[in-house]
């Protein structure tokens, strides 16, 4: 089975959302002819049932995050409430499935959060700082922000790394 996964559009590119559209076109193909009905319209009503069904745990989730981030928001040290944002943020750049040449680090600091990116070899490095407020829908809102920002990171990064490698009539280099 593929390793392609069905994401949302938003926080893409123009360029990443056409892409990412054929990819989830593909996959209700996919699960269209997985599903087995004859007709279109059964197998179409199957695929959008699926689909609100994997809507609804994902929305479930977050709602589950952020009753444990308001519960640790209420603690006595807000080290606590930090720290937990920064595990979940491990978690959302985890699903951003980045190549395995790159590495990445999430920490939590007297200010907020810190993530630093790089890549094996050295030839790549960046480093960003979030604050946080303690205001829970802002600080996730902050963090799905972030995940998207490591991966935008990382993409552009290899994506110019590939065109510098291609001469002008498309023919790929070799390193």
């Amino acid at each position: 089975m593929s390793r392609l996964v069905k994401k949302s559009l938003k926080g893409l590119t123009q360029h990443q959302k056409e892409q990412q559209s054929k990819i989830n076109a593909g996959l209700e193909l996919e699960e269209l002819e997985a599903l087995g009905h004859d007709s279109e319209r059964k197998g179409a009503k199957a695929v959008i049932e699926k689909y609100n069904e994997e809507e609804k745990k994902e929305y479930n989730k977050e709602q589950e995050i952020k009753s444990v981030l308001q519960k640790k928001r209420h603690l006595p040290r807000f080290n606590v409430y930090k720290q937990h944002l920064a595990t979940e943020l491990s978690h959302l750049i985890e699903e951003e499935e980045l190549p395995r040449e790159f590495y990445w680090r999430v920490r939590a600091t007297p200010k907020g959060i810190v993530v630093e990116i790089w890549k094996g070899d050295g030839s790549f490095y960046r480093r960003r700082a979030t604050y946080v407020c303690g205001e829970i829908q802002y600080d996730f809102n902050a963090i799905e922000r972030f995940a998207l920002w490591v991966g935008d990171e990382v993409y552009a990064f290899l994506e110019a790394q590939n065109s510098e490698n291609k001469l002008s009539s498309g023919i790929i280099l070799p390193n």
